[in-house]
């Protein structure tokens, strides 16, 4: 509850505007949302990060264009420190590590007894929304398949193992004509 990557400071929910706005409010409302139902495709509300929330004072069309986004964050050092400690079997440096973002986050500390793969792809989820890519991030843990069967609502009944992989472009596989490729298991 005190972790502030997961405030009102951090992420805005934005309802999707048709011709008619929500009962009891006008165009033009600031519409407060409960962040905490579970996302549906019939939704009309939906998650945003304040961590791009900018618009051109003077030409509010160029908001999307993402002004200065960041490439390098020491967050993300401490996260691939946790995960080296935790493949090294050291618990308390990746507890450390993790501490080290936590208390900035003024989040509660854990320990070294708390520490797994998906309490360090947690930890990533928090810090680094919209910031990575987060399917290569999975994909290298080996923890794809299982996190999005359990926490996509929309995706996860429809994915399957061969998704970890996908299919290779037909084209690209009759242009290797002297060494025959194989289209990846499943497709």
């Amino acid at each position: 509850a005190s972790d502030d990557r997961g405030s009102n400071y951090a992420w805005h929910y934005y309802y999707r505007m048709n011709t008619t706005p929500p009962k009891g409010h006008a165009i033009g409302d600031t519409v407060w949302l409960d962040s905490t139902g579970v996302e549906k495709l019939s939704n009309p509300n939906w998650p945003s990060t304040s961590k791009w929330d900018w618009v051109s004072p003077t030409n509010v069309l160029i908001d999307p264009q993402y002004n200065n986004q960041t490439f390098l964050r020491s967050a993300e050092t401490y996260l691939l420190l946790a995960e080296a400690d935790y493949d090294l079997s050291d618990m308390q440096g990746a507890a450390d590590a993790i501490n080290a973002l936590r208390d900035r986050a003024h989040a509660d500390r854990v320990d070294a007894s708390d520490i797994t793969i998906d309490r360090i792809l947690d930890e990533r989820a928090k810090e680094l929304f919209s910031e990575e890519d987060g399917r290569y991030v999975l994909l290298r843990t080996h923890k794809w398949l299982d996190r999005v069967q359990q926490y996509n609502k929309i995706a996860g009944p429809n994915v399957a193992a061969r998704d970890t992989l996908l299919p290779i472009p037909q084209p690209v596989i009759d242009a290797n004509r002297t060494s025959p490729m194989t289209q990846n298991p499943g497709y």
